[in-house]
């Protein structure tokens, strides 16, 4: 997929132009299977992180620094505050956030949130684990959880993917990270 930055950011899907009249934009790229991602500045030089399906409709955006979160849903908009964000993700198919809150990554915390932000469970990290981030693979959200001395491998490699059940909450261990 090819991506254009100017006054405005532009693709094509089906042989149309998607066009996304934005300014600011700091990157702008395909995310996952079928999302693009864009990083652009707000009007107090802040970073908003957007995310829009191919089709050229927003799906959800973030504020870091505030900690604002806007959900599209059904033509409905929900927004919120997650106090002390540092990461999050969005699951549409269960209209689900994965959200990593802290001071510091080191000892921050998951919880999920439904689409207008009532938390539903915070996920505790597996024994011998700590959080370190949140990412997507195929379109499934993923912990990176980062062991101690005793789950390094013989190599001394201790970082790990889990994926995780957003209905549940349960981490099932998949891979190491690199």
């Amino acid at each position: 997929m090819n991506i254009k930055i100017d006054e405005s950011v532009k693709w094509e899907q089906d042989g149309e132009i998607v066009e996304i009249k934005i300014a600011d934009v700091l990157v702008a790229k395909k995310y996952g299977l079928n999302k693009v991602y864009i990083k652009r500045l707000d009007n107090d030089k802040s970073e908003i992180n957007e995310y829009y399906d191919l089709k050229g409709r927003l799906i959800y955006s973030y504020a870091r620094k505030s900690g604002k979160v806007v959900c599209y849903d059904n033509a409905k908009i929900h927004d919120f505050i997650v106090d002390d964000l540092i990461s999050i993700k969005y699951c549409e198919k269960h209209k689900r956030f994965v959200v990593q809150v802290g001071v510091k990554r080191t000892n921050s915390r998951i919880i999920v949130l439904n689409n207008v932000g009532d938390s539903l469970y915070e996920v505790k990290a597996p024994m011998h684990y700590t959080f370190y981030s949140l990412s997507e693979n195929d379109n499934e959200i993923e912990i990176i959880c980062q062991g101690d001395e005793e789950m390094a491998d013989k190599f001394g490699r201790n970082d790990w993917r889990f994926s995780i059940d957003v209905l549940t909450g349960k981490l099932i261990k998949q891979s190491l990270a690199y």
